[in-house]
C-alpha cells in the first residue's frame, strides 16, 4: 500500500503522463480507501477541466467531474 504523500506525486504525475500499470494499480487501491486523497484527486480533475474550458473559450455548468484516471 502507497502513503498519502505517494498518492499525491502519482496523481500530479497522471495529470501529465500515462502511468504504468503497477502504478495505476496502486493509486486506484489507495484512491478506494483514502477519502482525501480521492478529494484531492477530484480537486485537480476540476482545475484541470475549468482550464480546459478557458483555454477553449467554453464554460460548462454543473459539469459533472468525470472519474479520476487512474
Amino acid at each position: 500500500m502507497i502513503t498519502c504523500r505517494r498518492a499525491s506525486r502519482l496523481i500530479s504525475d497522471a495529470m501529465d503522463t500515462h502511468l504504468d500499470d503497477v502504478q495505476s494499480d496502486a493509486l486506484a487501491q489507495h484512491l478506494q480507501i483514502c477519502a482525501d486523497c480521492r478529494n484531492v484527486a477530484r480537486q485537480w480533475q476540476m482545475i484541470r477541466l475549468g482550464v480546459r474550458e478557458w483555454r477553449h473559450g467554453t464554460v460548462l455548468l454543473n459539469q459533472e467531474v468525470p472519474p479520476f484516471p487512474a
